[in-house]
């Protein structure tokens, strides 16, 4: 058996494009946010009118908008993964956080920029973790197998080419073959749980590489 760890990063480079696009939309509409708020604090004449306040509602009502448009890239993510049962546990997440914040600009300002862009990059931490870090096992053994089929099958055809031009001996030509067969299934071999438990035990001790070699070539030539 041959595994290898397939790593996903496709969260990542999601990630990266969702928390460039929110803090430089983010701290657009904070400048824009807090400059009004300066002008309503201060009252200056030059300045202050009655629009200021419905300017700041406007801006609020553009935050959301950015909340809601990256939260939809998220669920899409997840929902072509197929893992809804993370997506409904995200949601109710989701869903008991407002309940105890209120989802304004205000309020992610007064946190630092990092609450809701916390909350909505969330589940991309999760993917990193489990896709990049941890990795997913494959067990790649069927396409060696083929591979070493395949191998084997082009060397014959290039070995009966030259046998049939007269290059090598029929005899040179059964020689190679058979040379060929011994090292596939010498190779078809060290895909096997056997081989790991021989490789195993002489990493052990309790065989030699001599002995490992010789019990290799044995067991090959079984197969």
């Amino acid at each position: 058996m041959k595994l290898i760890i397939k790593r996903n990063y496709s969260s990542v480079i999601i990630l990266l494009v969702l928390v460039m696009i929110y803090f430089i939309l983010y701290s657009i509409l904070k400048n824009e946010y807090l400059y009004y708020s300066r002008l309503i604090i201060n009252k200056l004449p030059e300045y202050y009118d009655n629009n200021l306040g419905n300017k700041q509602v406007g801006i609020n009502r553009d935050y959301h908008l950015l909340l809601v448009g990256l939260a939809l890239v998220t669920i899409i993510y997840v929902s072509v993964k197929q893992h809804f049962s993370f997506l409904l546990g995200y949601s109710v997440l989701t869903f008991f956080f407002s309940a105890f914040y209120e989802i304004s600009l205000d309020t992610e300002i007064k946190h630092g920029g990092f609450l809701f862009s916390t909350v909505l990059f969330f589940p991309y931490i999760i993917y990193i973790i489990k896709d990049v870090i941890i990795g997913k096992k494959i067990d790649i053994t069927n396409q060696l197998i083929t591979t070493e089929n395949n191998t084997f099958s082009e060397t014959v055809e290039n070995l009966k080419s030259l046998k049939d031009a007269n290059i090598i001996s029929e005899e040179q030509y059964n020689h190679k073959v058979s040379q060929s067969r011994q090292e596939k299934k010498r190779n078809e071999f060290m895909l096997t749980k056997e081989y790991q438990t021989l490789l195993n035990l002489k990493k052990q001790g309790i065989f030699s590489e001599e002995e490992f070699e010789k019990k290799v070539e044995e067991v090959s030539a079984w197969k």
